[in-house]
């Protein structure tokens, strides 16, 4: 099932993107050599994370989505000062991945990141649109008085773009549906773990893990 992202939702992660990626780690190649490139992944990674957070506020009133935006819109100077999650929820660790194009079909976790820095709980988004690669070009070509203006302003005429997302599912880190390789033409720069997003777990198993009779643990 597709949903519309909030523009408020998209302003937000453009400014992210903007603003942090001086101090974001660039995990690939591609994003070393085109600073677009490292801008659209730093945006739809946050965009699917703010998303997801807010359909959890949705399904889960009790979930602090002020207190989680607040961390999540945080920057750190420094490319190595990084958070070590994305989510906490009953002292589960979950990581949000974000698929940025509609066919893009596995969720694929770094070897490294997979075996040094485990989450409990690994959840799958997917951005469906289409923007060709001057879109995503002219998303970036914005301003210190643009970006100003798109935070504080209603309607800004030159903010226009329509992303739809689907939630795909999750998956356990200690689930034996992972795969791990070496190197191919998916994963063709380093080693990863990945899983098909049909194999994944409905959400509604994820919302029933921290639905209880009292509220959010």
């Amino acid at each position: 099932m597709q949903m519309k992202v909030p523009e408020d939702l998209i302003k937000k992660a453009l400014w992210f993107a903007c603003s942090a990626s001086s101090q974001t780690y660039e995990r690939t190649a591609k994003s070393k050599e085109d600073p677009f490139f490292h801008l659209w992944r730093i945006f739809t990674g946050k965009l699917g994370e703010l998303y997801f957070a807010y359909f959890l506020k949705e399904h889960i009133p009790e979930f602090n989505l002020e207190e989680y935006e607040t961390n999540a819109l945080s920057i750190f100077w420094g490319k190595v000062n990084v958070d070590s999650y994305d989510l906490k929820i009953k002292n589960y660790l979950i990581d949000i991945k974000t698929l940025p194009f509609k066919t893009h079909r596995y969720l694929i976790i770094p070897a490294d990141q997979y075996i040094n820095q485990p989450k409990d709980l690994y959840v799958c988004v997917r951005l469906v649109h289409d923007l060709k690669p001057d879109d995503i070009q002219n998303l970036f070509q914005i301003n210190c008085v643009e970006l100003y203006q798109l935070l504080t302003e209603k309607k800004f005429p030159v903010f226009d773009i329509n992303i739809n997302i689907e939630i795909c599912g999750y998956i356990e880190h200690s689930s034996k549906m992972w795969k791990y390789v070496k190197k191919d033409n998916i994963c063709h720069e380093k080693e990863c773990f990945r899983i098909d997003v049909k194999q994944l777990k409905s959400i509604d198993l994820f919302l029933r893990l921290f639905k209880t009779e009292n509220g959010l643990l």
